[in-house]
């Protein structure tokens, strides 16, 4: 039988000792797969993915005030498309639902009819080898879905609306929709009759109409302002510029302008600030929202903290770190907040394993040499042997890939120094050979391909920062790649 056990206090700093069951169930590892519980969480505190558009969203969102402020500002007094900018794993996604949130927490639901925000349920991934047609579809159900799910809040702002049929034509998408083929009676809004197909109900299935009629229901609904705000995801995925302008110049006039729908664009690699085109004037080129990695150490303590007091399930909660161990993994994860929480899982699940935790438990490890164990054992695991580099210069390169956040692009050479594409390419595939960036290719279009820092090449700049190997001090470069050998 399990024994009542409780939290108590030993002398850690700040830190409570795990709570373990009196007969070692706990330690003989009965309760790994409730281990955030019985450290007096409700659930993993480091879940590693976009913050959703509500409470708990805004109340884990941290370090991005000025971001939130004016990402805000933008959708709520233009009808422009907004970019939010930044390197993957920064959390793009994340500020725009949070901001989708506020918006909607906003809107003045007792005097209607308001401008009325709604997040969209999910964000829309860009797929390049979709058709437009596809596209606008998928679109299209994100939107309607999001209008059934805040149909009570539509129902309250259109209260004294003279559209008395906006609900029923609500239900009657909602239900053509939800039906495995698409024959039948066909569905459709007051006085507009859905072409008549036996298809099966998927993207390619749906008929033109049916997302037009979605998006002028939108247009009925957000008739006083505000609108469905829809968010863009993984632009970074177009080869190049002028792929992305040429799907948003070719749906600019059926999708992207239509009325009662916001527009948020999220992208890497700096896609969405080379968008100049005569054809999308209304893209906020001068006013992209830039998201940088996590400048202050303060801030990634702020966020781990927000997360334990999120999550707590009791009035004692144990993590098996303290502030100065979280500086370190901001250092390994480069001010990534998507990588800081991976890292701090990582390193919590390393910690909370049996062995290790009865260690801690007994007094014979501390927190400070826990997670230098943890560190060591990453290092020796992951790291790479800087002296088997074939020239100063891939070093160099890899060095500031690093500072950029870690992905990057053929195309852009100049960057680094190069003389060419083919150039780049050459040193950026010795760095891959030796594990410390992926290739993640797009086979259609070689623009597309993407180089981007793998772990094991964090752990290897994070060590050669420590100065791990002082045989290879001399790789420490000063000026211009451009004068070492190309």
């Amino acid at each position: 039988m399990q024994s009542e056990y409780s939290f108590v206090l030993i002398n850690f700093p700040c830190i409570y000792s795990p709570p373990c069951y009196l007969d070692g169930a706990f330690f003989a590892g009965v309760k790994m797969a409730i281990i955030w519980n019985d450290w007096g969480f409700s659930k993993n505190p480091f879940e590693n993915h976009a913050l959703a558009p509500n409470e708990e969203g805004l109340n884990l969102l941290s370090g991005r005030d000025s971001e939130l402020e004016m990402l805000t500002y933008l959708l709520e007094n233009s009808n422009a498309w907004v970019p939010v900018s930044g390197n993957a794993g920064v959390g793009k996604t994340s500020l725009a639902n949070v901001a989708s949130y506020v918006l909607y927490k906003n809107s003045d639901l007792n005097k209607p009819p308001c401008a009325l925000f709604i997040p969209c349920i999910s964000p829309i991934s860009v797929k390049p080898k979709e058709t437009d047609e596809d596209f606008k579809n998928r679109v299209a159900t994100v939107v309607l879905n999001t209008l059934v799910k805040y149909r009570s809040d539509l129902e309250r702002n259109n209260l004294y609306s003279l559209d008395k049929s906006l609900f029923n034509d609500l239900d009657s998408l909602k239900t053509w929709a939800s039906s495995p083929l698409t024959g039948g009676k066909g569905g459709g809004l007051a006085g507009v009759s859905a072409s008549k197909t036996t298809s099966a109900n998927t993207s390619s299935g749906y008929s033109n109409s049916f997302a037009d009629q979605v998006l002028s229901l939108a247009e009925r609904f957000f008739s006083n302002g505000g609108g469905v705000i829809c968010i863009i995801d993984n632009c970074e995925v177009y080869p190049d510029a002028a792929a992305l302008v040429s799907v948003l110049s070719g749906l600019r006039d059926e999708l992207f302008l239509k009325n009662g729908l916001k527009w948020v664009f999220c992208g890497a690699l700096g896609i969405l600030e080379r968008l100049a085109d005569d054809r999308l004037t209304n893209f906020i080129g001068d006013n992209v929202v830039k998201l940088s990695p996590i400048e202050s150490e303060e801030q990634i303590v702020e966020m781990i903290n927000r997360r334990r007091n999120s999550f707590k399930s009791g009035p004692v909660q144990y993590l098996p770190i303290s502030d100065k161990e979280m500086t370190e993994l901001f250092k390994i994860a480069g001010g990534n907040p998507r990588r800081v929480l991976a890292k701090m899982e990582g390193y919590c699940l390393w910690a909370g394993a049996p062995i290790v935790a009865r260690k801690l438990k007994s007094g014979e490890l501390d927190i400070a040499q826990c997670f230098s164990m943890w560190r060591n054992e990453q290092i020796q695991k992951n790291s790479a042997d800087y002296k088997t580099l074939a020239t100063r210069k891939a070093w160099h390169i890899f060095q500031r890939l690093v500072d950029k956040g870690g992905d990057t692009r053929p195309s852009f050479y100049e960057q680094f120094d190069c003389n060419s594409a083919p150039s780049f390419i050459q040193h950026l595939n010795v760095l891959a050979s030796h594990g410390l960036v992926a290739k993640h290719f797009d086979d259609d279009d070689l623009r597309g391909t993407i180089y981007r820092v793998t772990d094991k090449g964090r752990w290897t700049i994070y060590a050669w920062g420590l100065g791990k190997s002082t045989e290879t001090a001399d790789l420490e470069l000063t000026g211009s790649a451009s004068q070492l050998e190309d």
